[in-house]
């Protein structure tokens, strides 16, 4: 199985999830038309589907060499999981742990 990753991008002032593929960026809303143009934490709850629909496709996009339309030539690659829903705070020495949710 060829290995793949995921990524996020910024893209017109906005987040975008994409495929990465010997170093290659695909948007993932350009590969498949039920995913929506959002950043991965968007996507994270469908996240077995997603992968699921991802995999069978990375060898073709292994073979391609020229210009496929979700293809992002010159990525701006951003923290693939930005603003976390939860932040928590483990303070050295201590026993308590701080949950800013």
């Amino acid at each position: 199985m060829q290995s793949f990753a995921l990524a996020t991008l910024a893209l017109d002032g906005r987040d975008q999830a994409a495929v990465v593929v010997d170093d290659r960026y695909y948007r993932l809303d350009r590969l498949f038309r039920d995913v929506p143009a959002a950043g991965l934490r968007e996507l994270m709850g469908n996240w077995h589907e997603l992968i699921e629909q991802i995999s069978p496709l990375v060898p073709s996009l292994v073979d391609e060499r020229s210009g496929h339309e979700a293809l992002v030539p010159e990525p701006n690659i951003v923290a693939p999981l930005r603003y976390p829903n939860k932040l928590i705070c483990v303070q050295r020495g201590s026993d308590e742990i701080l949950d800013a949710s």
